[in-house]
């Protein structure tokens, strides 16, 4: 009876453990929050370099590139900081995800090491399979272009085909 009492508690232990850890959820990203999907992409594959996991929550298209994307981080201690990110607009079937907070990562060790940030910024997510997946940054607006005009370019400027005119 002592036996089947302490299997019983230790699979219900085991059973806990896997609920808070995700362990249930199948593919991995956020049914329900596709800013929280975000944030668990940022975290398994800058903070954790878990390929697996960065694996499980990158879209199909960019799936092939998820182990790079965590193992970039690998030889840094990189963590994030001030990680806020919210839904701020959708393109096509993409919904856009803004964060704010940055990247520290710390390269080289001792007196040596020199630290750089990075900002996080927009990116984009996509529902599969039920579930929020990272696919990638958003794109940036085009710049604007210089287009000719029939007007003279002064002497000394450039025009915009980058040509100096005399």
């Amino acid at each position: 009876m002592k036996s089947t009492v302490t299997t019983t508690f230790r699979v219900l232990i085991l059973v806990m453990l896997l609920a808070a850890c995700g362990g249930g959820g199948g593919g991995g990203g956020s049914s329900g929050d596709p800013a929280e999907a975000v944030q668990n992409y940022l975290r398994a594959s800058v903070v954790d370099n878990d390929a697996d996991r960065t694996r499980d929550l990158t879209c199909a298209a960019l799936e092939s590139g998820a182990e790079g994307a965590a193992l970039s981080w690998a030889s840094v201690d990189a963590q994030l900081e001030g990680m806020t990110c919210e839904r701020s607009g959708t393109n096509g079937d993409f919904t856009q995800i803004t964060c704010q907070g940055q990247i520290s990562a710390v390269y080289g060790a001792g007196e040596t090491a020199e630290t750089r940030t990075f900002p996080l910024g927009t990116y984009q997510v996509i529902e599969e399979e039920g579930q929020w997946r990272w696919c990638g940054e958003a794109a940036a607006p085009a710049p604007i272009q210089n287009f000719p005009t029939d007007e003279p370019v002064p002497a000394g400027e450039v025009t915009p085909e980058g040509t100096p005119q005399s």
